[in-house]
């Protein structure tokens, strides 16, 4: 079975495979024509703006419409004013610069270049992605103004156009989000996976029929298992939640992505059902109604209890036992969920609340001590200057869009770098070639007003939404699809009539992709697959120190490693399923050993989310005690517990890297936990005490269990030991 992805064998060759690949990712699903409307609206009443008030540089101003948050109207409200903050800031940046360096002919390629660095590294450190990507958006198209021999006020005048455009475009895609809101009130995240947990009840209410399931309810469930959680992740990500608040989602729609996928595997092969399974099927769906009952809200203390009998129901069929395991670790995620609303206990030298520096923190909390973020910025430095060169050095300013292309790229979260470039340059082809110069040649000569434009404006855009609103392995194809399209037909308020504005800029495209492939991975890049194992095996070692941190003396310092640990794995996660979406798309022999590590790989990362917020879970309950606090002992007995977990991280990292050939059995690591149980008689707590240590022996307890489980099933694997040598070549000369 495989999480995050459809559980249906997968066709083995390529062609099949891209065939269903293209039908799951296009078929509708719900919510998603929606979100399509609003993106076309906002885009064409933007569209409209621009040419009515002969704004220049219309063209990102348009594709805003893609990039704002739609999680929530708080979200996308909080998205906007951030992205008009990055305006301010942007602006600043380049008129302050300009001053400078504009008039130093000499200098101007040094200052390209740094501000190309600082660009850069702000969409790879700063915390909030909103910010981020309005100060590159806006610096991109600001600094090629100041690159040409023009009088100070008309550069001046055009950088502040270039705000104005961008601007219209979030203040449009906000009053768009806020109608819609207020016709029809949705929140992206919990009713995604409401629809997503209500497709899998309805296929095992007829899978508990003992006939045939119909096939519309196979698509449905089959549909979200293809379009996967990515476009949950994406919303999730703009969101803007509290760090806590954003570990318990992200968890939380792991493993309601695991459970999908679980819910289609359950019916591959439909049998008749004993009367055991007809019992477990009956508790499946009440577990799933009472979790869709308890979505959203901010306290569910009782959720665990009503689902504590679950784990003694037992049946044949693996995927519904796996699937009572996941709904029991969902039930506990949400349990947590009042852990964000409490206080966090004081800091006794400084009476401040321990994580107080980061709450105003702009950059994330290892932006200066992580050199991949450096080398980020660097690359894409050196992509855009290279750029800003051939164009400087051959007098062919119209390929500039070729520097804009390098940072609408780097927004992308794509795995492979095959899979980066068949959707870069794809969606160039699509959207500059066939859809731009194609409208130029056939359709715009035909137009005579700006009703017939807008009509074909929308058309192309709903095209590229539709493809946008794909999971990860798809969805980037649209938005470049858009882009290409919008940089040559709205990048001035007026229709071209030579077709040599969009030849060049169709060029500027695909020498922009060319030159952030050649720089990120062309020279020194490694496949998909490598890409996910080291991610993933960097995570075990990562979240291993997240367990070490619990016992520590000092816990000012652990709370603060853990909240850096916190950043890391997400990251971790997230490159993972990045990695992972990109593997279908490999060639060549090592294709089919890389989809089976990632089917693997897929069904384990639910696994290690929910462990990790069991064990964040724990370390909140340390952290946030006040009152009756828990003895000494108590969590010094904990920290030997967490420390077996650690080193369990550890030996499934080492074995996955191929250091470790035989790790010999397995050893139980909780039974510290049994005979802490058996000592808290004598600790004499009162209730309130003993409560609360129960709560955290029962989470460390879930999560022992777990990652025995998942180190078992690792070392059962009996491909494993022949793909270990090809893993371990990941790591040779690290």
């Amino acid at each position: 079975m495989t999480t995050d992805a459809k559980s249906t064998p997968e066709p083995s060759g390529f062609v099949a495979w891209f065939e269903q690949f293209l039908k799951n990712e296009l078929a509708p699903y719900p919510g998603r024509g929606v979100v399509v409307a609003r993106t076309v609206i906002a885009a064409t009443v933007t569209m409209l703006l621009i040419m009515t008030f002969r704004v220049p540089g219309g063209a990102l101003g348009a594709l805003y419409a893609f990039l704002i948050s739609r999680e929530s109207l708080r979200s996308t409200f909080r998205s906007g004013v951030a992205i008009a903050i990055s305006y301010v800031a942007a602006v600043t940046f380049v008129l302050v610069a300009a001053d400078v360096f504009a008039d130093q002919q000499s200098a101007r390629i040094l200052w390209f270049a740094a501000s190309m660095f600082v660009t850069f590294f702000g969409l790879r450190a700063l915390r909030y992605t909103e910010v981020a990507t309005g100060f590159a958006v806006l610096v991109v198209n600001a600094l090629p103004i100041w690159q040409i021999p023009q009088t100070a006020e008309y550069r001046v005048e055009h950088t502040l156009w270039q705000a104005l455009a961008v601007g219209i475009g979030t203040v449009v895609t906000i009053a768009v989000e806020i109608i819609f809101h207020a016709i029809r009130p949705r929140d992206e995240i919990v009713d995604g996976i409401r629809e997503r947990l209500d497709a899998v009840r309805a296929l095992l209410l007829a899978y508990a029929a003992d006939k045939l399931v119909p096939s519309e309810t196979v698509d449905r469930v089959a549909r979200y298992a293809m379009v996967g959680t990515s476009g949950l992740r994406r919303e999730l990500a703009r969101s803007g939640y509290e760090a806590s608040i954003n570990d318990r989602w992200s968890t939380v729609i792991s493993l309601v992505g695991r459970v999908v996928d679980l819910g289609v595997s359950a019916v591959v092969r439909p049998h008749h059902l004993s009367i055991r399974e007809h019992e477990h099927l009956r508790r499946l769906d009440t577990q799933l109604r009472r979790i869709q009952s308890h979505l959203g809200n901010s306290r569910n203390t009782l959720i665990a209890e009503e689902f504590m009998d679950s784990a003694a129901v037992t049946s044949s069929s693996t995927q519904l036992a796996e699937m009572d395991r996941s709904l029991s670790m969902l039930a506990q995620v949400l349990q947590g969920a009042d852990l964000a609303q409490r206080v966090p206990k004081t800091d006794s030298r400084t009476d401040n609340p321990v994580n107080e520096q980061d709450a105003f923190s702009l950059f994330i909390p290892d932006a200066f001590r992580n050199p991949e973020h450096l080398m980020f910025a660097i690359r894409g430095s050196m992509a855009a200057t290279l750029c800003y060169l051939i164009y400087e050095l051959t007098d062919w300013r119209g390929i500039a869009t070729s520097v804009t292309t390098c940072v609408i790229t780097a927004l992308s979260t794509a795995g492979s770098s095959r899979q980066k470039q068949i959707l870069r340059v794809g969606g160039a082809i699509t959207g500059g070639l066939v859809l731009g110069i194609g409208s130029q040649i056939f359709v715009l000569p035909d137009i005579d007003s700006i009703t017939s434009f807008a009509i074909l404006f929308a058309a192309v855009t709903a095209m590229g939404a539709w493809i946008a609103t794909s999971s990860s392995r798809l969805s980037y194809f649209g938005v470049q699809l858009a882009l290409a399209f919008y940089l040559i037909n709205i990048q001035e308020f007026t229709i071209q009539t030579s077709l040599t504005v969009a030849r060049d800029r169709v060029v500027g495209i695909l020498l922009g992709l060319f030159m952030m492939w050649l720089v990120f991975d062309g020279i020194g890049g490694t496949t998909a697959a490598d890409s996910m194992m080291r991610a993933f095996c960097l995570n075990l070692r990562t979240l291993a120190e997240m367990f070490e941190q619990i016992d520590r003396s000092d816990l000012s310092a652990a709370t603060q490693r853990a909240h850096d640990l916190r950043e890391e794995i997400r990251s971790h996660f997230d490159k993972a399923n990045a990695q992972a979406d990109g593997v279908p798309f490999e060639f060549g022999l090592r294709r089919e050993r890389g989809m089976a590590w990632r089917s693997l790989i897929r069904k384990w990362q639910p696994r290690l989310r929910a462990v990790y917020f069991l064990e964040a879970a724990s370390f909140q309950h340390h952290l946030y005690e006040r009152d009756d606090a828990l003895p000494a002992s108590f969590w010094t007995a904990i920290g030997v517990v967490h420390r077996d977990c650690a080193q369990l991280l550890l030996l499934m990292a080492d074995r996955l890297e191929g250091k470790l050939m035989s790790p010999g059995p397995i050893r139980r690591v909780d039974s510290g936990l049994r005979l802490l149980s058996e000592a808290i008689p004598a600790m004499m707590l009162t209730p309130v005490q003993l409560e609360r240590a129960r709560g955290v022996i029962d989470l460390s307890r879930q999560a022992c269990d777990e990652l025995t489980a998942v180190l078992t099933e690792m070392l059962e694997m009996s491909a494993l030991s022949e793909s270990s040598s090809q893993v371990n070549s990941v790591f040779v000369g690290d």
